[in-house]
């Protein structure tokens, strides 16, 4: 809902829950939880770049494992609240989901971002928006210093609007899905070397066939 300029209209709740190794343990790491604080707030300047500003305090940190919740705060904005909840679903979804999906490639970003003005961006297409290599690097980042560690055994994240009881978007991830999320750009050569092997490999099987084709070029 629109409010006089100036005025905060929208405020969520942005919870991260580490489950650790014992019931009784609520500290991990201060190198670790840095890092993780790090990559998720470069997740959030990432976001912003879709949905427009918006300002981050950190409450006090909660025992039950660790939690850490982050109030995130919009001043005025240019875009529906639905559509800044799919945007921060989509963020949940690609960052704590124990999936990790194909990247995709062939978006028209120019259109869906005219769809974000009109404000006629669908679920999907946000989802594919936020499906970005530099956001997977910030995934990567984040889950390879918690791989590390035996104290951290699963991720949960969940984030609500302000004053509401359930959330409208959460997801946990076990450790043993977090290399699941590691991402991984093939230096030049290293890519190369891999299409000549399937261009050997097609040829092997292929055999004389191949020769209809004209000369492969790499």
């Amino acid at each position: 809902m629109k409010t006089n300029a100036g005025q905060i209209e929208n405020i969520f709740d942005f919870q991260i829950h580490y489950y650790l190794n014992q019931e009784d343990l609520h500290k991990m790491d201060a190198k670790i939880l840095n890092e993780c604080e790090r990559q998720l707030l470069d997740a959030f300047d990432f976001i912003k770049a879709y949905t427009g500003e918006f300002n981050i305090d950190v409450t006090p940190k909660k025992e039950g494992g660790l939690i850490e919740t982050f109030v995130i705060y919009f001043v005025a904005s240019n875009i529906g609240y639905d559509i800044i909840k799919n945007f921060f679903n989509a963020l949940i979804q690609q960052f704590f989901s124990s999936t990790q999906t194909k990247l995709s490639n062939s978006i028209d970003r120019i259109k869906i971002l005219e769809k974000i003005k009109n404000g006629t961006i669908t679920k999907e297409e946000v989802m594919a928006l936020v499906d970005d290599k530099k956001l997977r690097k910030y995934v990567s980042n984040y889950y390879k210093p918690l791989e590390n560690t035996d104290t951290v055994i699963s991720v949960e994240a969940s984030m609500k609007k302000e004053g509401d009881i359930e959330p409208f978007s959460s997801s946990k991830i076990i450790k043993a899905d977090f290399t699941k999320k590691y991402f991984q750009i093939l230096p030049p050569k290293i890519k190369q070397r891999r299409q000549e092997r399937q261009f050997e490999f097609f040829h092997l099987f292929c055999g004389k066939d191949m020769g209809k084709f004209g000369k492969a070029t790499i």
